[in-house]
């Protein structure tokens, strides 16, 4: 047992009392300078971390607060070297110790040393307060040290650096950011193609761009601090201030499309989008923002649109024209209006009709190929489709005869896309048409069969305006036997006759300028042979185109006679044929009026 030579006020004191001295270079406690045993007694009874090293080996002596900095170091540093404590630091110690040991008294704050704790060795900062120690005789003999760790202060420092130097950056970025973006918000609230303008919630303009006051056609003076209402078509106003207040209260941002009237009262057609504007800390709106575009070319030319499109539907209405279209991609036919509903007989809510069910189902067996036909050379060579043909109405099977047309429309490559077209039922036309032919092959056998001559002639004038001759446009055979003048259409009298009398002119003048029909009999030069029967029928004033019928004498020599005893026959069969034309006389009417002006 060692003589305890400290009071055992704590746990501490006695194992500073137990310690083996006697094995370090101070030896037993009882030999111990006065000096050092009351630096001891006073380190001992401080509660701030305190050390000793004394002696020339530097021996290590210190309280119950400096185990705090030791941790597993303690006990074991009782009683060895500093040198040997400190092995981690003493690179940085050292020199302190070598200077209070010098005699010099200083401190040093905020030293950072690395330390072993824990099985660990981490950085940690300490204030040092070093003083020399005297031995009995005065001289020198050790030093103390006052050592307050400062780490959790120092790290708390280092964090508010750290943390002031990453809200400086921070802000140092977000300012940057904010310019940044203010410069941005500028550029585009400057020379963006959208108008802008933002209001109070009073509808007050706060602030808008040059774009926003070149839609409503004002300055800027006139647009900032004036209502927006203001600026709003009267008939568009109370529809814009319930979807504002609409908005205000829920908070959603809407579209719409309304007007704007300017000062010379032109409207504008605007698409505009309006948000909320709610500020940082805000719960509800502080102001209202608009993003409007001038949409009023869009909408007039959608008017346009809509307006052509009727009057392509009255159009095509009034011309009874169904409007149909074919797309390449699956090569079917597809109904576009109403009327080629009614023309086909398909109901409206039926099934679509396919490229099969058209040639199965409605084109008339005979005319496929040629339906075929047409469609493939429109795709082959882009030339536009051309296709009349029967077809069978689906609602009650009757045949009907179509004519279609249409453009076909190509990409960029020249490939098909899509062909558009109508279609126009012309059965009608097709029956008149056969109508025609049957009377005009009546027509053609009566004038072929008939005795008497018949030819429609042009009267030709001469400088004055006179008639000087006449040209034939039309004559059957029975005309070339009495006259002798053989195949005569196309020619003039005095071409083919030479001495023809004038009066012939004179006569076919009086009934172009009358409209009135003659008859004459008489022999006519050109042929001495019997007698002539004219009777020219204009079918209007000014007249320049007449029908004749010549009927011959049966005797050249006394023409007067033969003419007193042939009127009566000549009458009975002029009246016999004049009521037998009479069912066909529409007809060579019709033929006539297409032979030129003269006729209707």
């Amino acid at each position: 047992m060692h003589q305890s030579s400290f009071p055992e006020v704590s746990a501490f004191h006695s194992l500073l009392n137990r310690t083996d001295w006697a094995g370090t270079p101070l030896g037993e406690i009882a030999g111990w300078p006065s000096s050092l045993r009351a630096n001891t007694g006073m380190m001992l009874d401080s509660l701030v971390p305190m050390a000793i090293a004394w002696g020339p080996e530097r021996v290590l002596i210190y309280n119950e607060a400096y185990t705090r900095l030791l941790g597993e170091k303690h006990p074991w540093a009782l009683g060895r070297p500093v040198e040997q404590v400190w092995p981690e630091v003493w690179s940085r110690v050292g020199p302190l110790v070598e200077r209070a040991y010098a005699g010099e008294a200083f401190h040093r704050e905020d030293i950072e040393l690395p330390i072993e704790r824990g099985g660990r060795c981490d950085p940690a900062w300490f204030s040092f307060f070093y003083s020399p120690l005297r031995d009995d005789t005065g001289a020198i003999a050790g030093m103390s040290s006052t050592v307050i760790e400062t780490t959790s202060r120092v790290q708390a420092e280092q964090d508010v650096r750290r943390l002031n130097h990453t809200l400086e950056e921070r802000v140092e970025a977000a300012t940057i950011e904010l310019r940044r973006s203010e410069a941005h918000l500028r550029s585009l609230f400057g020379q963006t193609a959208a108008g802008i303008a933002e209001t109070g919630l009073d509808f007050r303009v706060v602030r808008a761009n040059e774009k926003f006051c070149a839609i409503v056609g004002r300055p800027l003076d006139e647009v900032v601090g004036h209502p927006l209402d203001g600026l709003i078509h009267p008939d568009d106003r109370r529809e814009n201030t319930a979807l504002i207040e609409r908005m205000l209260a829920s908070g959603t941002p809407f579209e719409v499309e309304n007007r704007y009237l300017r000062p010379d009262g032109t409207e504008v057609w605007a698409a505009k989008m309006v948000a909320p504007i709610v500020e940082p800390g805000a719960t509800r709106p502080t102001s209202i923002l608009a993003i409007v575009i001038d949409i009023t070319a869009r909408r007039r030319a959608e008017i346009s649109l809509r307006a052509n499109a009727e009057r392509l539907r009255l159009a095509t209405d009034a011309a009874s024209l169904g409007i149909w279209s074919w797309g390449a991609d699956d090569e079917n036919p597809t109904r576009e209006n109403e009327r080629l509903y009614d023309m086909v007989g398909i109901p409206r809510d039926g099934a679509p009709v396919d490229t099969v069910r058209l040639l199965t189902e409605l084109v008339h067996p005979d005319d496929i190929a040629p339906y075929q036909a047409a469609m493939a050379r429109t795709l082959a060579t882009g030339e536009p489709f051309r296709y009349e043909g029967r077809f069978y109405r689906a609602s009650d099977h009757a045949l009907r005869w179509f004519e279609f047309t249409g453009a076909l429309h190509c990409d960029d490559r020249g490939r098909p896309r899509r062909m558009v077209g109508t279609v126009l039922d012309v059965t009608e036309r097709k029956e008149m048409d056969e109508k025609l032919r049957l009377r005009e092959e009546r027509y053609r056998t009566l004038l072929t069969s008939m005795d008497e001559g018949f030819c429609v002639v042009e009267l030709v004038h001469g400088a004055d305006g006179t008639v000087v001759d006449h040209r034939f446009l039309e004559a059957n055979p029975a005309f070339e036997r009495h006259t002798g003048l053989l195949d005569p259409v196309g020619k003039s009298a005095r071409d083919m006759a030479p001495s023809i009398e004038q009066h012939w002119n004179a006569v076919s003048a009086q009934v172009a300028a009358s409209g009135e029909p003659q008859r004459m009999v008489q022999q006519a030069a050109a042929r001495a042979a019997g007698s002539t029967c004219s009777l020219p029928v204009p079918t209007k004033p000014r007249a320049t185109r007449s029908r004749c019928c010549f009927a011959t004498s049966p005797s050249k020599g006394a023409p007067r006679k033969n003419c007193a005893r042939w009127r009566p026959t000549c009458r009975k069969r002029t009246s016999a044929r004049t009521n037998s034309w009479r069912p066909w006389r529409t007809s060579c009417a019709t033929r006539w009026r297409r032979s030129g002006p003269g006729w209707t």
